[in-house]
């Protein structure tokens, strides 16, 4: 089967500009099933009162903004003038819009905190928690993340990946999630959020025992499953390693068939790569260096880490066919890839000259929705 001819077959799309795979969704929660090894959440995160500490850091904004905050709700925290706290009655959401409501202007410059606490948290907690507002204020809006995991109501997808022959050489785990309506939050928000919460490293274990749990459910022997992880996993991988491991051994799945991606991987200091890459390989899963091929060391990183599979930047994918630069860039990763061993993955195919200027590069594994849709994991 040749990926020029077999292109089509995924890319019908339904009235109003939705892909099929929206549709594909069964009522209940696809993919939601009884997890392999349920994921604790972060006790601070779980529940209890919610408190919002603000900071007026100058006595020109306490004079302006005190009796503001106080006519709205807030009580000055005793002992520490400057700072007020209010508890959350409503919804965390609700919050963020009186805040913005009460200090349209000036809250870029307060310092502000999202506490959990039944009691009224004392002042060691308060200043131990206050950050700049920006900060703050993304943890907030991103606080809906927070029942979807402990609800687990997180979506698999998977995307094949396909040789030059259109054979499936493997399959992409991503995710979705599913908001309280059923309508799918993108899994660039799901990640985002995680990154405000610091909640990487529970996202990631949690996708991982979930991909891998919907792939083995249709599992095509000799496919491989390709698993994204976060920089809290790149910075601490035995912390992934082990649910890894024990989600394939609940599968009967062979770690050697599961491949661990390192998002961004020339993004990263060198040194902290190579000790995943060690990790991973140690544990006997594959390896992949993903969204690699913008930084100039790419090449080197791909040399050292000698890695199973290295995934171009989808950027490179798109410029390579209008180019030279940029095929020359792809041409000489392709070049050391195969030099060590590694297949190289042009994903993000949208069209035909993308896919055949990467063939013509040297890249032999294709990903994106010229040739296939991701679909639901469990069907």
């Amino acid at each position: 089967m040749d990926l020029h001819q077999d292109h089509h077959r995924a890319t019908t799309t339904r009235p109003g500009g939705r892909s099929q795979l929206d549709s594909q969704l069964p009522d209940e929660a696809v993919g939601l099933g009884r997890p392999v090894t349920p994921t604790p959440m972060p006790a601070v995160r779980r529940g209890g009162q919610v408190w919002i500490a603000a900071s007026l850091p100058t006595a020109q904004l306490q004079a302006t903004l005190s009796r503001r905050l106080v006519r709205h709700g807030f009580t000055s925290l005793e002992d520490e003038p400057g700072i007020y706290l209010l508890r959350v009655e409503d919804t965390v959401g609700a919050a963020l819009a009186l805040l913005q409501r009460v200090l349209p202007g000036e809250l870029a410059k307060l310092d502000l905190a999202v506490l959990s606490s039944e009691l009224e948290p004392d002042v060691e907690h308060v200043l131990a928690e206050l950050e700049p507002a920006p900060r703050a204020l993304a943890r907030l809006e991103a606080q809906w993340l927070v029942p979807m995991l402990a609800q687990r109501r997180l979506v698999t997808y998977l995307q094949p990946v396909f040789d030059g022959a259109g054979a499936t050489y493997g399959e992409e785990s991503l995710v979705r999630g599913l908001a309280p309506l059923g309508e799918l939050i993108d899994g660039g928000r799901i990640f985002e959020a995680a990154r405000d919460l610091e909640l990487e490293a529970t996202l990631d274990r949690m996708l991982v025992e979930q991909g891998i749990e919907a792939f083995a459910s249709h599992d095509a022997p000799r496919t491989r499953l390709f698993l994204n992880v976060s920089r809290a996993s790149l910075e601490r991988p035995e912390g992934i390693v082990g649910p890894a491991l024990r989600a394939a051994k609940h599968a009967r799945l062979s770690p050697g068939r599961v491949v661990l991606e390192l998002s961004h991987a020339d993004q990263h200091p060198m040194p902290l790569v190579l000790r995943a890459v060690e990790v991973f390989r140690a544990a006997g899963f594959g390896v992949g260096l993903d969204d690699i091929g913008l930084a100039d060391t790419a090449e080197e990183l791909v040399e050292r880490a000698r890695p199973d599979v290295v995934k171009l930047h989808q950027a490179l994918v798109r410029k390579a066919p209008r180019s030279r630069s940029t095929s020359v860039r792809v041409a000489g990763l392709a070049a050391v890839a195969e030099r060590v061993g590694a297949r190289v993955v042009a994903k993000g195919i949208e069209s035909t000259e993308e896919l055949a200027q990467a063939q013509n590069l040297g890249v032999d594994l294709f990903q994106g929705f010229l040739l296939a849709h991701p679909r639901p994991g469990e069907l």
